[in-house]
């Protein structure tokens, strides 16, 4: 940031989650390296049901295949990332690395410790209105509504990577924040 008065440049030197693409199958041993390096990480896992040769097998996996959320203070400490085996590189917006926002990260890890089923979706939404839940373990979580299927979901969306979870939600649980820009 420029100061005019003292014509000397600010750095922004807060911490702030930024999502990194992973090569395929990385993710948790990139986890590992970076909590290692002392790096704030945020790996969200799911366990699926996955069929074995002789029968299902429990097997725990990334909820956004390809993508680990790091925090830190980009330009001072994103090159430890990026060293780190199996980073390919962070998500970037018109070449700038794109701020995940807290209250995403938030949400996604409050979604992970209640237990409820809920589904990743990909692709970004332009429709619905951004909503937050008023009643029930999902209390104070905000998305965006969507209607699939005649059923009402809720989805919380990370837009940098253009993924996010659904979750069914009734709509006597939410109350509207503001309109998404269509």
């Amino acid at each position: 940031m420029y100061n005019s008065c003292s014509n000397t440049i600010q750095l922004d030197l807060r911490k702030r989650w930024y999502a990194v693409y992973t090569k395929p199958r990385w993710e948790k041993r990139l986890e590992k390296e970076l909590k290692e390096r002392g790096i704030e990480v945020f790996l969200p896992k799911c366990e699926n049901m996955k069929p074995w040769s002789d029968r299902l097998k429990k097997v725990v996996e990334p909820l956004f295949p390809s993508y680990i959320f790091v925090k830190v203070v980009y330009g001072k400490s994103y090159l430890p990332v990026l060293d780190a085996t199996g980073a390919v590189a962070f998500v970037k917006s018109e070449s700038r690395p794109v701020i995940v926002q807290e209250r995403q990260i938030e949400s996604i890890k409050r979604l992970m410790t209640l237990g409820e089923d809920f589904e990743v979706a990909s692709n970004a939404f332009a429709e619905g209105d951004i909503v937050q839940i008023n009643s029930g373990k999902f209390k104070g979580i905000e998305g965006i509504v969507l209607r699939e299927q005649g059923r009402r979901k809720l989805l919380i969306q990370i837009d940098a990577i253009g993924q996010g979870v659904k979750v069914d939600i009734p709509a006597g649980r939410l109350k509207k924040k503001q309109p998404v820009n269509k």
